[in-house]
């Protein structure tokens, strides 16, 4: 009788045992059956707006430090999004980007806008710019995590507060965006040699980021380039030339030499700004100025105000050293500077803005406010004296 009771309790025990994984595997394909649907209307949405036909081609996990999850859509020809898994929310996208993820299908990690890694071995490896974040650097771990989690966090409030949960939740049409005037300036930099776009391995994102920006009031609002580094293309926008000896990024090299501290290579406003306050003194530019701001005296109100003034902005990213932007970290590594000139309001409330990420081919990226709030610590913009 014993025998047979103990039988019993374990083939009842292995049913509910089996039975309890089957929920769970069931669970887990509702859930992604459920993002992949969110995802497909999401597309549908942006496809409309643009008037283009892309399709998903793969899905992927990314997750950042704190093992949240999102989950990248790859597409074709082109194109990529990331949705929070777990408020359905999309962070960020382009119709007109390869995926960063590319050809990478294991240890995908996601920081929030601009911040794609791998992790090989013990370091984190950004796909795009290469830098390489250790796992011991306990300090700019922490960081991260402290930062995604704010993201995070965000995201979820925009859901509870959102009513509509499905679809993308901004209007419909290519009305919906507001941009600076010209704003093709800025789509039409996908080349390196364009937007002057220069390596270094301490990183130079917020040089380049003031390279665009020069670029655009140059033609558009004040000359503030010398005429040696800039020609037109062939739509009618002025270019950074290629320099056959030097390569891309000959005014960037020009511009890093107005810094103050010729070994510190970081790119937060405050650098920035002495930068250029140096540069537009040596060239006699004495109607142009520059403000900056930072976090929490600036929202995505400023930029949304800024860009309906036609007057992009750059965004300084503080995930890597969570800093005010007159704390610099020793390395030079503050995140990434992005050049921002477009937004759409979003029907549940809140923005989203158009960014040229300062890389080859993502001068279209769109990305959620609730991201900026999170991770990113300053602002700055030119503006005319006169």
């Amino acid at each position: 009788m014993l025998v047979f009771v103990f039988l019993f309790t374990c083939i009842v025990s292995i049913q509910v045992t089996n039975r309890t994984f089957d929920e769970k595997n069931a669970s887990a394909r509702t859930n992604f059956n459920n993002l992949k649907e969110v995802g497909e209307d999401y597309l549908k949405t942006i496809n409309n707006e643009d008037n283009v036909e892309t399709s998903v081609s793969s899905t992927k996990l990314l997750k950042d430090l704190n093992d949240k999850e999102y989950t990248l859509f790859e597409c074709e020809p082109t194109g990529y999004m990331i949705l929070c898994n777990d408020s359905n929310s999309l962070v960020e996208y382009s119709l007109y980007s390869l995926s960063p993820y590319l050809n990478h299908s294991n240890n995908l990690y996601y920081f929030g806008p601009a911040e794609f890694y791998t992790l090989d071995g013990d370091n984190f490896v950004h796909l795009l710019s290469n830098q390489i974040i250790p796992r011991n650097s306990y300090k700019t771990i922490d960081s991260i995590k402290n930062y995604s989690n704010k993201m995070y966090n965000s995201l979820l409030n925009e859901s509870k507060n959102t009513v509509e949960t499905k679809g993308i939740n901004h209007n419909t049409g290519k009305s919906g965006w507001t941009y600076v005037n010209n704003h093709r300036f800025f789509t039409t930099k996908t080349t390196e040699a364009s937007f002057s776009f220069y390596s270094i391995d301490k990183g130079a994102c917020g040089y380049i980021a003031a390279s665009i920006l020069l670029g655009y009031y140059d033609q558009y609002v004040k000359r503030c380039v010398p005429d040696n580094y800039m020609q037109f293309n062939n739509s009618g926008y002025k270019e950074y030339k290629y320099n056959s000896v030097i390569g891309s990024g000959e005014f960037t090299q020009h511009l890093l030499t107005f810094r103050n501290n010729l070994n510190n290579y970081s790119s937060t406003s405050t650098t920035i700004r002495t930068c250029l306050t140096n540069y537009f003194n040596h060239y006699n530019y004495t109607d142009m100025g520059i403000y900056d701001m930072i976090t929490p005296f600036f929202s995505s109100l400023t930029m949304k105000n800024l860009i309906n003034k036609s007057t992009p902005v750059i965004l300084f990213g503080l995930i890597a050293d969570p800093a005010t932007s007159g704390n610099n970290s020793p390395n030079g590594d503050d995140g990434h500077a992005v050049v921002v000139y477009g937004y759409k309001k979003k029907s549940g409330g809140g923005y989203e803005f158009m960014v040229h990420y300062g890389w080859e081919d993502y001068s279209q990226v769109a990305i959620n406010n609730n991201t900026c709030a999170a991770t990113f610590g300053s602002m700055l913009r030119l503006k005319t004296v006169n």
